[in-house]
């Protein structure tokens, strides 16, 4: 599956400071404004030529319809009505996709048939509990009414973004799973950078595979949310 692309980076909205992201390449991140910023992840189905075009058109548009409305929810069902316009491959894309209020740790996100985040608070590491709310793929039913939810993140509160690149991670006797990938992120301390955390579950991942070819992708999004730091 082909996957929404971007830089690797730890992202730097200018004023924006209060939070900070690590990313492998195959995501997206969005400055709204210089108090929101709006981040995403995300499989087509498919290969080559026809999935990636599939891909770049996804981005754009849920890129301008986020800026648009306000509701995360609306922007979806606008995103899968424009894609179904042309989409004679008939190809479809699990996303997810959050705005994040980094003054509030307002985080608002819509789901849409894609592997939930994992959300670290302190020495927890659980994945994100919205599952009630998603949807299923852009396009694999047309014309679905997505929803949006709300998180209140807390200080220091970090979320890893995935995708199955890293859970379908094989030896060639079995997969990574979801269990594994907790384990990773749970091993630095609380405290540990978004930098470090791709890197833990990187490594791991690498060293499961034991030099077996990878299967797909590994993409990986983490964001840390640190309220208080000065926007100057």
């Amino acid at each position: 599956m082909g996957n929404l692309s971007g830089a690797a980076n730890v992202f730097d909205a200018r004023r924006i400071r209060q939070i900070e992201i690590a990313a492998q390449p195959l995501s997206q991140l969005v400055a709204i404004d210089d108090q929101r910023i709006c981040f995403a992840i995300g499989d087509v189905s498919g290969k080559g030529v026809p999935a990636s075009l599939f891909m770049t058109v996804t981005k754009t548009l849920a890129s301008a319809l986020v800026r648009r409305t306000n509701n995360l929810g609306t922007a979806m069902r606008e995103l899968e009505g424009e894609l179904n316009r042309n989409n004679a491959e008939f190809l479809f894309v699990t996303a997810f996709v959050a705005v994040l209020d980094v003054e509030s740790g307002r985080l608002t996100c819509a789901c849409a048939g894609h592997d939930m985040p994992v959300l670290l608070r302190g020495s927890t590491v659980s994945r994100l509990d919205v599952t009630a709310e998603a949807g299923p793929p852009l396009c694999a039913l047309g014309d679905f009414p997505f929803v949006a939810s709300e998180v209140r993140l807390q200080p220091g509160d970090a979320l890893c973004l995935f995708t199955d690149g890293v859970t379908e991670a094989t030896n060639g006797q079995g997969y990574f799973g979801a269990e594994r990938l907790l384990q990773a992120l749970g091993r630095p301390p609380a405290t540990a950078t978004a930098r470090t955390l791709v890197a833990a579950v990187r490594d791991s991942v690498r060293a499961f595979e034991a030099d077996h070819p990878p299967a797909d992708d590994l993409t990986l999004l983490v964001i840390r949310w640190q309220p208080g730091i000065s926007a100057r």
